[in-house]
């Protein structure tokens, strides 16, 4: 299994996927890019499916899926019949913080890198939306790889044991979140503007927040390209 897969599963009932997966993909629901990816690398008969999403499924034609589980939570919404897709632990992140990690980066450093946002994700799943303070996201990053790589800073190369799972690099955790960081801030300013704009508090929506980003290594615009463009799926791009 894939990192990407590994990282969707901890949303998605795959058991409940792969029984009932015809039916789910004729309902013709746009669903998100990384939930494709995913059961087209590992699950089910992958012909049948190519043949199915073929018939029924349109590849959208942007990618605007910074939560891709609130797009799969409107789904089982449209469909009860398939609300057993989502695993019931997803509920804690529909007006959460970690929904910032939902979509991976689709570029690493090394090995550690990806654990390091999950581990991330786990740690801020308790955390609701709004937030008043939108840096609270860089200090806990910087606060949490501190104590997990006994005393570097973000930027720094550090091994994390808890993060090893094989291969070279296994466990090293690189200098990529210098532009990861500016990445979750920017997608955690997004929810907070869709929250306010949900409830009507126009006067805290931050207009135009790439602006106020800081970014240390590479453009804003070069992050965005480098590290947050489509998922490929196999068979369309």
């Amino acid at each position: 299994m894939g990192y990407n897969s590994e990282h969707f599963s901890r949303y998605i009932n795959f058991e409940f996927w792969r029984e009932n997966y015809e039916e789910i993909i004729k309902s013709g629901f746009d669903f998100p890019r990384q939930f494709i990816s995913c059961i087209m690398q590992d699950y089910g008969n992958r012909e049948k499916i190519t043949k199915l999403l073929d018939t029924y499924y349109t590849i959208p034609q942007k990618e605007d899926e910074y939560y891709p589980l609130l797009k799969l939570k409107k789904f089982t919404e449209e469909y009860p019949e398939f609300k057993d897709l989502l695993k019931p632990c997803t509920s804690d992140y529909v007006n959460s913080v970690a929904l910032i990690f939902t979509k991976p980066s689709s570029s690493w450093g090394l090995r550690g890198d990806p654990y390091f946002w999950m581990y991330l994700e786990e740690r801020v799943k308790n955390i609701p939306i709004p937030i008043e303070d939108i840096n609270i996201i860089d200090k806990i990053i910087i606060k949490e790889y501190y104590e997990l790589s006994d005393g570097k800073r973000i930027g720094e190369e550090s091994y994390v044991k808890g993060f090893a799972h094989g291969g070279m690099s296994s466990g090293m955790v690189s200098e990529i979140w210098l532009d990861l960081m500016p990445l979750l801030k920017y997608r955690l300013i997004k929810l907070n503007n869709q929250y306010y704009l949900d409830h009507g508090e126009y006067s805290k929506i931050i207009e135009n927040p790439e602006k106020i980003i800081r970014t240390r290594n590479k453009s804003f615009d070069e992050i965005l390209e480098t590290y947050d463009k489509p998922l490929r799926i196999w068979g369309y791009e």
